[in-house]
C-alpha cells in the first residue's frame, strides 16, 4: 500500500538550523492528531498560516487514494481538496505524484527551520520527494525515509477511486470512493525545512510551493505559523511604543 504523508506544513519564525534546533511538535490527542503547537529552540507557535490548494495528481495506479480518520467517511467535493488544508495529521492523499499550494498569507525566510512536512505511516522509504520553491527544487526524500517520529500514532482508513484524478478539478468531481482498508497506531513523523535551502534570501517571503514524489508518499493539511518577531525586536517595538506615549503625554504639559 502506498505510503502517507499527511503534509502538515509549517512555517517557523524562528529557531537555530533544523540539524540542531530542539523540536517538539504537539497534537490535540485526538485520533484526528490535530496540529496544536510545534516548538522550535524554546520558542512555541500555536497560530497557523493556511494554503489553498492549486494543483494535484495522484494517479498511481490509476487510482486517487485518499486518507480519513478512522471510522470518518470519504470526503467528496470542495471537502474532498479541503483534506489538504486543514491541521489534521490524519487526514491525506496517498500515492502522491504531484501537489501545489498557495499560501493564505506570506511566509518570511527566518533563522533556522521554516516549513514542516508530516507523514503518517513510517515504515517506508527511499523514495524520491522533492519540493519546489521560487523555482529551485530539493530532494528531501530519497535516501531513507526522512521523517523523524512525533511520538504520536493514529488509526486510519484508507478510500480509493477508480477515477486517476489528475487536477484540484477533477478531484472534487469524484462522487464516491470505496473503503478499502484500516490502519491501527500507524505513526506520525516530520521532516522540517529551511527556506534558506532553496535560495531564499533573509528576511524574503514566498507565496507558494510544489511537490512531486515517486508514489508512495501521502499530503495531507498544510499550514504556516504565524510571524513572531525576535525577542529583541518585540522589546524595541515595545519601547517605541512606550516613547510615543512619553513624548505625547510631555507635549500636552508644554
Amino acid at each position: 500500500m502506498k505510503k502517507l504523508i499527511p503534509t502538515i506544513i509549517a512555517f517557523l519564525a524562528a529557531g537555530a538550523g533544523t540539524a540542531t534546533a530542539q523540536i517538539s511538535i504537539e497534537t490535540d490527542g485526538t485520533d484526528a492528531a490535530n496540529l496544536t503547537k510545534i516548538t522550535v529552540d524554546g520558542t512555541e507557535y500555536t497560530s497557523f498560516i493556511g494554503v489553498d490548494l492549486t494543483g494535484f495528481n495522484m494517479t498511481s495506479r490509476g487510482q486517487t487514494f485518499q486518507v480519513q480518520v478512522d471510522g470518518v467517511a470519504a470526503a467528496t467535493g470542495t471537502d474532498a481538496s479541503a483534506l489538504m488544508e486543514d491541521s489534521s495529521l490524519t487526514t491525506a492523499y496517498a500515492a502522491m505524484n504531484s501537489l501545489s499550494f498557495d499560501f493564505q498569507s506570506s511566509v518570511v525566510n527566518r533563522a533556522g527551520a521554516d516549513l514542516f512536512i508530516f507523514e503518517t505511516n513510517l515504515t517506508e522509504g527511499g523514495n524520491t520527494l522533492n519540493v519546489t520553491i521560487n523555482g529551485t527544487q530539493v530532494n528531501i526524500g530519497s535516501s531513507g525515509n526522512p521523517f523523524t517520529s512525533i511520538g504520536a500514532s493514529v488509526n486510519y482508513d484508507l478510500y480509493l477511486s477508480e477515477t486517476a484524478a489528475t487536477s484540484v478539478a477533477q478531484l472534487e468531481s469524484i462522487a464516491s470512493w470505496a473503503f478499502s482498508k484500516q490502519n491501527n497506531g500507524t505513526a506520525i513523523g516530520y521532516a522540517a525545512i529551511d527556506l534558506s535551502d532553496y535560495g531564499v534570501a533573509d528576511g524574503a517571503s514566498i507565496s507558494n510551493l510544489s511537490m512531486t514524489g515517486s508514489g508512495d508518499y501521502d499530503i495531507s493539511g498544510v499550514v504556516g505559523l504565524t510571524q513572531i518577531p525576535e525577542p529583541g525586536t518585540m522589546a524595541l517595538i515595545l519601547g517605541l511604543a512606550g516613547f510615543g506615549i512619553v513624548t505625547l503625554r510631555r507635549r500636552k504639559l508644554q
